[in-house]
């Protein structure tokens, strides 16, 4: 685990404390249209044909960000063993549906939940010409590489340094933390504050997909002290497709995404209470 060695030994305790399992997602580009209750990033959603599809406030559809078959992937402690998490976002808005002053407002964006699966397709939408034509119409993307199917595999971390409750849990911001340890105990291979700060930040390298676990932000964390969005659903980040030589995901100026809910909401299954965020370079 990458981040233990940016941790002074009489610190450890403390970090251990905080330390998370997550789920590490994958975008991976499919040689076959997916099935409507795959895990995916973008593409066609699932949709019972008795659920009503997302629109925002002007009538205009949502498009699907990204599905989650929780079936499908490694098992978190209080997220759902199975049902479909959705995730869509608005993109004839320049700030995806985004509200700065309440950023738990869906009217710009969704989180649907479906807890049990329907995988007989004349009980779903199969049909979404006219969401597709809306989407090719659009003025923004998020998705340039198109459709993705999405896998996980566990993994766990330490408090990310971004994190607004670093300083509560480990005394001290992140950032002095980071200085300190430059001064006191310089990790083997590292010259530079920033160098510890930014690899601490990467525990997985250079993409943050996943579910569960702590957040990464290219700016600073939404939240504060009093907020009650404690745990990160969801993440996806900018994804440069080397094989492509294009961007399979990019948010603004190469940035990254969250959506936050409160651990109670989680367990209650209310996924209409969700923070939605993403910021940019």
């Amino acid at each position: 685990m990458k981040q233990e060695k940016l941790i002074r030994h009489n610190d450890r305790e403390a970090f251990e404390k905080t330390r998370k399992e997550f789920v590490q997602l994958e975008l991976v580009k499919p040689e076959d249209e997916l099935r409507l209750w795959e895990s995916k990033a973008g593409g066609n959603p699932y949709l019972p044909k008795v659920t009503q599809y997302p629109r925002n406030q002007a009538g205009e559809p949502l498009h699907l960000l990204a599905q989650l078959n929780l079936g499908q992937l490694p098992k978190l402690p209080d997220f759902p063993d199975k049902g479909i998490l959705s995730f869509y976002i608005d993109l004839n808005d320049d700030v995806f549906g985004m509200n700065f002053d309440q950023q738990d407002d869906q009217s710009g964006f969704r989180v649907l939940f479906f807890a049990d699966v329907e995988e007989n397709e004349e009980n779903l939408v199969t049909d979404f010409s006219a969401i597709d034509e809306h989407r090719s119409n659009c003025e923004y993307e998020v998705l340039e590489g198109g459709e993705f199917m999405i896998k996980g595999k566990a993994s766990s971390m330490y408090i990310a340094a971004g994190d607004y409750r670093f300083d509560e849990v480990i005394g001290e911001s992140s950032l002095d933390y980071f200085e300190r340890l430059a001064e006191e105990e310089m990790p083997e291979g590292y010259e530079e504050v920033d160098d510890l700060y930014n690899d601490y930040s990467n525990p997985e390298g250079e993409v943050h997909h996943q579910m569960g676990g702590y957040p990464y932000f290219t700016q600073m964390d939404p939240r504060d002290g009093g907020s009650r969005y404690d745990t990160l659903l969801f993440q996806l980040d900018s994804d440069y497709d080397k094989a492509g030589e294009k961007y399979a995901v990019i948010w603004g100026d190469v940035g990254i995404c969250n959506f936050f809910i409160s651990e109670s909401d989680l367990k209650a299954r209310r996924f209409d209470r969700v923070l939605f965020n993403w910021d940019c370079c």
